[in-house]
């Protein structure tokens, strides 16, 4: 075990503290060893756990989606820089206090314990180079406690920040009937039938860093 968590460590030696904060829980050798073993296509993605992925511009494309059309309009990454000032002034006049603000507070704290957010401040110390963005919840049920399911949701539409990037394909997933084939394939060579799982990864989004300049 040393021996993996020094490796993961190396991995992620020179890597800037805040990306090395976020990605100090993925095991990045095991991953690209993975994807050199399955010849996995876009081996690519895998550096962004160590050099941060892009939320700005027109974004990486993996070559496994079906590529869009480039003729999508992009948002000017400088004027929106340019009007942080008045755009973050008209967030606060705008705003109201979202009625799951005490849950929001909790798990804005707890995304910053793990790096992946910034702690929270006052205003009054908010660098003036920030863009804001509201938070607000989305309830999603309940837990297994009868608690109400909370999930934050940061509006990157109407800070300019969902304008100013676009996607160069569209991914999809493959349906039940390929995962049936596949099964039957299964059975049919190693003579067992297969089990099966899903995992749902908490926070996936917030598990991948950002590039230094697009924070």
């Amino acid at each position: 075990m040393l021996c993996i968590a020094g490796a993961v460590k190396n991995w992620l030696d020179k890597c800037d503290d805040k990306i090395q904060a976020v990605s100090a829980t993925v095991n990045g050798p095991l991953i690209e060893a993975l994807a050199e073993a399955t010849g996995f296509s876009d081996k690519a993605c895998i550096e962004q756990f160590r050099k941060g992925a892009p939320i700005l511009g027109r974004l990486p494309s993996s070559g496994r989606g079906t590529k869009r059309s480039s003729e999508t309009q992009l948002g000017d990454v400088h004027e929106l820089a340019a009007s942080r000032v008045e755009a973050n002034k008209q967030l606060l006049t705008r705003r109201r206090e979202d009625e799951n603000s005490g849950v929001l507070l909790e798990k804005t704290q707890q995304d910053a314990e793990l790096g992946r957010m910034s702690p929270p401040v006052s205003l009054r110390h908010v660098p003036k180079e920030c863009l804001l963005a509201s938070r607000f919840s989305v309830e999603q049920g309940f837990t297994d406690t009868g608690d109400k399911k909370i999930r934050p949701i940061d509006d990157l539409s109407a800070s300019g920040v969902n304008g100013c990037c676009a996607q160069e394909e569209k991914l999809s997933n493959d349906g039940i009937d390929t995962l049936f084939q596949v099964a039957r394939q299964f059975t049919e060579v190693v003579g067992e039938v297969p089990s099966l799982f899903k995992a749902d990864i908490d926070a996936a989004y917030r598990r991948i860093p950002l590039k230094v300049s697009d924070r």
